[in-house]
């Protein structure tokens, strides 16, 4: 394929899970679980309202569901990856989940439709570099369960406007560090969160007894789930 090589003051990277612009892939955590996707032309029986996402949390992962303006339907997923070795793909061990959740299975579909992403919990060696800075999931990824990817990608679009209009205007090596330094500072208290969620969903008996709290409190996770998404600001 042809190439072009670019010339910029500034680089501002937001290449996805595993992205090299800053010289280094990311690396995986452990336990990380692996990413799988898969859209639908037709979404089959699935009773699944219009806008209404169907999250599934079963053995070895979780499988989320949503029905498309369209009439598609997107699903998208995160396994253990001992799972996904085991079931032979991420098509039998979506599968697995929805069955040991006692949940209908997907529609009839090509296993080799579906989509796999690396590793997905992970950090980058450093979320800044000379004349270069990371964003969104480039800058590290939890898991998308809440579904907070997005709206931190885009907190750190808004946030590096400054740090990236500066560097062209005049570069300083000490740009790179501050960079590091506020992305930890503005999104450790979310990213925390979103940890202690996923390592909820790891153990059945605390997940459980989870939900039965959030039935008999309802307003407790009206709040809690307010918190979870409306804090965009990532304080």
């Amino acid at each position: 394929a042809d190439g072009a090589t670019l010339r910029a003051r500034v680089l501002v990277a937001a290449d996805g899970l595993g992205g090299r612009s800053l010289g280094a892939a990311s690396r995986p955590q452990r336990g990380s679980r692996l990413g799988a996707g898969l859209l639908l032309d037709d979404a089959g029986d699935a009773d699944l309202p219009l806008g209404r996402i169907r999250m599934t949390v079963g053995r070895g992962g979780y499988v989320g569901q949503v029905r498309l303006g369209d009439g598609r339907l997107s699903v998208a997923a995160a396994f253990d990856s001992r799972l996904v070795h085991e079931a032979g793909g991420p098509a039998a061990a979506a599968d697995r989940v929805l069955a040991s959740a006692k949940q209908a299975p997907l529609p009839a579909h090509d296993p080799e439709h579906w989509k796999a992403t690396p590793a997905l919990t992970r950090r980058p060696k450093r979320p800044a570099a000379e004349r270069a800075f990371a964003i969104g999931d480039a800058s590290g990824y939890v898991e998308p369960f809440t579904g907070e990817g997005m709206a931190w990608a885009i907190a750190d679009a808004i946030a590096v406007a400054d740090f990236a209009s500066e560097a062209v205007a005049r570069w300083r090596p000490e740009l790179a560090a501050e960079w590091s330094r506020q992305h930890r500072r503005r999104t450790r208290a979310a990213r925390r969160r979103c940890r202690a969620i996923s390592l909820l969903l790891r153990r059945p008996a605390l997940l459980g007894a989870a939900l039965a709290v959030a039935d008999a409190f309802p307003d407790w996770t009206r709040a809690l789930a307010e918190r979870v998404h409306g804090d965009r600001g990532l304080a």
